[in-house]
């Protein structure tokens, strides 16, 4: 019996207070283009679920989708000074991700 209300406290202490609930994130965002990074639009969503075993002490997972949208121009110069060739177009990047946090 000793060892059945040992378990118990240990029981109580831990997952007395577990508690867990969903969420959902979205991030918007614009690029602005300078010499070094080129323009465009950003756009993250996801969901997330988090599980606290203690007050300070959880688990967070996380899956989302990410867009990036980037406009670019190429110049091409075939002689010194003069611009050849101009192409302006844009690359989507769709990409999943998935992540495992810990809360402390």
């Amino acid at each position: 019996m000793r060892k059945l209300k040992w378990v118990y406290r240990v029981k109580k202490l831990f997952f007395q207070s577990v508690s867990s609930y969903a969420s959902i994130y979205t991030k918007f965002g614009y690029g602005i283009g300078t010499e070094i990074s080129n323009a465009g639009i950003l756009f993250n969503s996801g969901l997330g679920y988090k599980i606290n075993f203690l007050k300070h002490f959880g688990i967070n997972f996380m899956l989302g989708y990410h867009l990036q949208s980037i406009r670019y121009e190429i110049i091409t110069f075939y002689e010194p000074e003069i611009i050849s060739d101009t192409k302006i177009g844009h690359n989507n990047r769709h990409s999943l991700s998935f992540g495992i946090g810990f809360i402390f």
